[in-house]
């Protein structure tokens, strides 16, 4: 969070800065002003998140500088530093929009109250934002697909967009990796977010076709320069995280940077129709960029081998003895030179087979030996007992929702079940959301209201407060109104119809 501090005083701005520092808060001091005009000067060029400014201050008052500022960065927190003489300045610039106010001299703890305040605001506002572009690009994905087309309305115009699609190869473990596949592609989209001069981009997830999924994001850039070292960053941090995820087995397909929303939706079908050819590169190493398949599709039947190999590599997870078979005769049928004659291509599509289908890497073997190694491997089919293979972990969604209902009448919060399954809340919230379409308090309510239902038909003595609180609420007031907007009656109304 990038943090500006004007006081006219160099005394406490010294002071605010060595107590910020001593903070142990992801923060960056982008500025120091000694008055009003040179405060709104740093806010245009550095447009910082968390704002110190003092109520009287030279050339142009706190008050006034706080009016003016709201008006180029909008969505950055205000902090007021004040005397005690002065608080009755401070409470106008309550009303004007200010988050907080400090007394001076300022002391730590109240400091860093305010700061975790400002953060907790910024982040509120920039997991709203996010979902706005999620929502917007959605609709463009849809349009996309319709008849009329892409109707881009401009509302992100001057921003650069870009996207990364993660595709997990083919895995008897579908819900393990399709967990950590969520969680790698969230923790992405987080990290680039929050790189340094990144601060106002927009983010969003989806999934968009088969297995993969794709996170796309929107950049306030306007220097080549910028587009260069995000290329960069977007590339270093996505390796950096995806090494903390074990071996998870996942491509990382890039596109371009594109100037407008239309451009990035056409770069993506070009980026799906050319996704097979990703067995020819690394994974989980490097990013793919669009350029590198669009030349390795002219190398002669590179897409036909491609294709070939991850439907064979489906064909083994099907347990489809004789498709495998047939899918290797075929693969002997096409041009040895479109798959040996480059060793670099072919040892990375050695490595493919290898960690879809669990082989040993034969990089290198002839041809004749190679295709003899798949068969061989493929005959372990048969003599392999019904339902082999590695047990699959609980999906973390399910997890939560057989929870809920064995423990829908006590108090649940979504952050101390992400605590206890070792994510974070906008994590969960997201993935509930995204698994089953209504949000987690929206799942937890309907759950309570049914049981509220069952209640009032099985037990007709119990009283509404008593069933109320049988199922998690202790105002019987507010219990009656989620269940008269559930099942549009009152509970005394489900009593009289079965009485």
């Amino acid at each position: 969070m990038n943090v500006l501090l004007a006081d006219d005083e160099r005394l406490v701005r010294s002071s605010l800065r060595s107590m910020l520092e001593e903070l142990n808060v992801p923060i960056r001091i982008v500025g120091e002003a000694q008055n009003g005009e040179q405060m709104l000067e740093m806010v245009r060029a550095h447009s910082p998140d968390l704002i110190f400014v003092d109520i009287r201050m030279p050339k142009l008052d706190g008050l006034e500088a706080i009016r003016r500022g709201k008006l180029i960065t909008p969505d950055a927190s205000w902090v007021i530093l004040t005397g005690f003489s002065e608080f009755k300045y401070a409470q106008d610039a309550l009303r004007l929009g200010a988050s907080n106010y400090l007394l001076k001299p300022a002391e730590p703890e109240e400091l860093e109250k305010c700061v975790l305040k400002a953060m907790k605001e910024q982040h509120k506002t920039s997991d709203y934002l996010n979902y706005e572009f999620e929502h917007w690009m959605s609709a463009q994905l849809r349009s996309s697909g319709s008849e009329n087309g892409i109707v881009d309305d401009g509302a992100y115009k001057g921003y650069k967009f870009a996207s990364l699609t993660l595709i997990p190869h083919v895995s008897e473990s579908k819900s393990e990796w399709t967990e950590s596949l969520q969680k790698l592609a969230y923790e992405i989209q987080e990290s680039i977010s929050k790189q340094t001069g990144f601060k106002d981009s927009r983010s969003g997830i989806a999934s968009l076709r088969g297995d993969a999924l794709t996170c796309f994001w929107a950049f306030p850039l306007s220097d080549s320069r910028d587009e260069e070292r995000l290329t960069a960053i977007l590339e270093r941090q996505t390796v950096s995280i995806l090494s903390r995820f074990g071996e998870l087995p996942v491509h990382l397909l890039q596109t371009g940077l594109c100037n407008d929303s239309a451009t990035l939706l056409r770069e993506m079908d070009e980026l799906r129709a050319l996704s097979p050819l990703r067995v020819f590169f690394p994974f989980r190493s490097s990013c793919i960029r669009i350029e590198d398949l669009r030349r390795q599709s002219v190398s002669p039947h590179a897409r036909d081998v491609a294709d070939q190999l991850i439907q064979l590599s489906e064909l083994y997870h099907r347990k489809d003895y004789v498709g495998y078979l047939q899918k290797i005769a075929s693969l002997k049928k096409i041009k040895s030179s479109a798959l040996f004659e480059d060793r670099n291509c072919f040892k990375h599509a050695c490595r493919f087979i290898a960690a879809s289908i669990g082989s040993e890497e034969q990089e290198a073997l002839s041809a004749d030996h190679w295709y003899h190694a798949l068969q061989r491997h493929g005959d372990a089919m048969l003599s392999a007992p019904d339902g082999a293979g590695p047990p699959e972990r609980t999906d973390i969604v399910q997890r939560v929702m057989d929870y809920v209902d064995k423990h829908y009448m006590d108090e649940i919060a979504i952050g101390s079940l992400a605590g206890e399954l070792n994510v974070t809340p906008n994590y969960l919230s997201t993935l509930f959301h995204k698994r089953n379409g209504v949000t987690f308090v929206k799942y937890l309510t309907n759950t309570r209201m049914l049981k509220a239902k069952e209640l009032l038909v099985m037990k007709p003595d119990l009283k509404v407060q008593e069933v109320a609180q049988a199922v998690g609420y202790f105002s019987s007031r507010h219990f009656t109104k989620l269940f008269l907007e559930h099942f549009k009656c009152y509970p005394s109304d489900i009593r009289e119809r079965n009485g």
